[in-house]
């Protein structure tokens, strides 16, 4: 059987790290979860990792896992896979990862064998979105364009005539998408895929 593997992309400060630590809160008992991260969400999940002892933490590569990186997170990756023999993966793809590199990887033979990739999410925050320059970032939009699913914030609801044009703005450019609000019910309530 094919470990599981869940990607959640997104920039910085979005709640990529919270998103993953609601996953934990509602993980099935008795399965074991190895969780990514990069060393920016290090301090952030020091509290995540003494709550659950079947979660295993692992830390990518400071170089670009899916270029100069590439090698050191193969065998850290696959080691990994040996060592803790997981039912789900996630992993936190840091703002200055490209996540179709990091799937090109996942997806190369040795490791496709090994794992499916579940599901690609990107977190997306209305105050980021209405940002020109982060509309226009190149490494901004791979995040989106990679993801299978974009979760806004609830407060990208709008409040204004201007806003609701942003909003179908948004809608029309990623309309290939599936696109979820992401209210706190919503990541309480999602299944644990």
């Amino acid at each position: 059987m094919r470990v599981l593997v869940h990607l959640v992309c997104g920039w910085r400060g979005v709640g990529k790290t919270r998103w993953i630590g609601e996953k934990i809160d509602r993980k099935p008992q008795g399965e074991r979860w190895q969780v990514w991260f990069s060393a920016q969400a290090a301090v952030r999940l020091e509290s995540l990792k003494k709550a659950n002892e079947q979660v295993r933490w692992r830390s990518l590569p400071s170089a670009c896992a899916c270029c100069t990186g590439r090698v050191a997170f193969q065998v850290a990756f696959v080691r990994a896979l040996r060592e803790d023999r997981p039912a789900c993966v996630w992993i936190e793809v840091g703002a200055g990862v490209d996540p179709k590199g990091l799937l090109g990887v996942l997806q190369e033979e040795g490791l496709r064998e090994s794992v499916r990739v579940e599901s690609v999410v990107a977190l997306v925050d209305r105050e980021q979105w209405k940002q020109p320059r982060l509309q226009a970032h190149e490494g901004y939009r791979a995040h989106l364009e990679a993801a299978d699913t974009l979760y806004l914030r609830s407060a990208f609801e709008a409040d204004t005539t201007e806003e609701s044009e942003a909003w179908a703005e948004f809608r029309k450019q990623w309309r290939g998408k599936r696109i979820v609000m992401w209210p706190e019910e919503v990541i309480r309530n999602a299944p644990v895929v």
